[in-house]
């Protein structure tokens, strides 16, 4: 499976285990991997929720509910 159909299931499973919309959830995981091109080092999981948070207009709750459901279908569906 290729990134892009990856990242297409991770959303659409975000979709169906919350309640956000799937434009806000696109604008997260897109925001998320922009800040990971930008880092050099460890990534502290607080700065990366008020960077999002911030860029996407959501709030922190949001955002870090987002990511926890993007983590869990990594998780699950590893091969």
């Amino acid at each position: 499976m290729n990134i892009e159909q990856k990242i297409e299931n991770a959303v659409q499973y975000i979709k169906e285990k919350t309640s956000y919309e799937e434009e806000k959830i696109r604008l997260v995981l897109k925001e998320e991997g922009r800040y990971f091109e930008m880092q050099n080092a460890d990534v502290d999981m607080d700065e990366l929720i008020d960077h999002l948070a911030r860029k996407t207009n959501l709030t922190e709750l949001e955002v870090d509910t987002i990511l926890e459901k993007e983590l869990q279908y990594y998780e699950e569906t590893e091969e």
